[in-house]
């Protein structure tokens, strides 16, 4: 078994655009995966602080490929559909997330 960190940026990313309007900072865990409507989604849990949290979570609830099912001061679960590339690496059964991803500056950590 091989432990690794990585630091990646994908297109398409929810996090990308948030970075890209404000001051923000997050960790996110995958929760799971699912389909509906024969479309693969991903939920993820994420914590979002900085001076611009509360405007990033209306940001999340309005954009357009994500759903929000849960949302609390700064904690927010939701899903959004699998980027093909990115989302089956990070969720195949080879992969096992042993720590919470922390987003800052367009990157994920």
């Amino acid at each position: 078994m091989w432990i690794g960190e990585f630091k990646v940026w994908h297109k398409g990313s929810l996090f990308i655009d948030l970075w890209k309007k404000y001051d923000i900072h997050a960790y996110s865990m995958y929760l799971n995966n699912f389909e509906e409507k024969g479309e693969p989604y991903v939920m993820r849990e994420a914590v979002i602080w900085g001076g611009d949290a509360k405007k990033a979570i209306n940001f999340i609830a309005t954009w357009p490929n994500a759903k929000i099912t849960y949302a609390e001061k700064n904690r927010v679960i939701f899903s959004v559909k699998a980027l093909g590339a990115f989302h089956t690496t990070v969720l195949g059964g080879q992969v096992f997330l042993v720590k919470p991803i922390i987003e800052e500056y367009g990157w994920q950590w």
